[in-house]
């Protein structure tokens, strides 16, 4: 392990998630609290350095973003932002620097928080969260390609709380989610 090289200096600074490009890059993503809301910002490690960091969402609180570099070197950054009392799930994606438009991914009544996502062989993304739109928290998923959002619908259906999502899709292109489930 090498030296310790911070992203950004100060207070507030949460949930990073990294990403590898196919240049060998680092890039993270973070949420950062200033003015009373939290942004999602991001920056690369290339050459010895952090390049300045840049900020991606815009007007109300974001938390848990993740990221993700397919093999074109296409960053894909999805988070939960909340505004206008709920949480929707927001989507941009980065290429050379060049952030895309914003979009967002969920938006039912009811709040859409902890994203999970990967790639498939395709290149295509998946993204599963937990969502209580139905009047109970249960997992829904999705398929983002090109940046827009194809396949949505719901895995889970249970009158427990479901939460904390994870995916993966395997070699065949089997989508695979697991999650945790309170019951009692």
């Amino acid at each position: 392990i090498g030296p310790l090289l911070p992203v950004c200096k100060g207070v507030d600074n949460e949930y990073p998630t990294v990403a590898v490009d196919s240049t060998g890059g680092v890039n993270v993503a973070w949420c950062r609290r200033e003015d009373g809301e939290d942004h999602v910002y991001l920056s690369r490690y290339d050459r010895g350095e952090w390049s300045p960091p840049v900020q991606v969402s815009k007007r109300g609180l974001a938390a848990d973003p993740v990221l993700l570099c397919d093999s074109e070197g296409t960053l894909h950054l999805l988070w939960p932002h909340y505004a206008r009392g709920e949480w929707h799930l927001r989507y941009a994606s980065s290429k050379g620097g060049k952030i895309s438009a914003v979009r967002e991914i969920a938006r039912a009544s009811g709040n859409d928080r902890k994203p999970a996502a990967c790639l498939d062989r395709d290149g295509g993304i998946w993204v599963a969260w937990e969502s209580d739109r139905d009047g109970d928290r249960n997992i829904y998923a999705a398929q983002i390609q090109e940046g827009r959002v194809l396949n949505q619908f719901r895995v889970s259906d249970s009158k427990s709380e479901d939460a904390a999502p994870t995916i993966a899709v395997n070699k065949k292109g089997d989508l695979c989610v697991a999650w945790h489930r309170y019951v009692g």
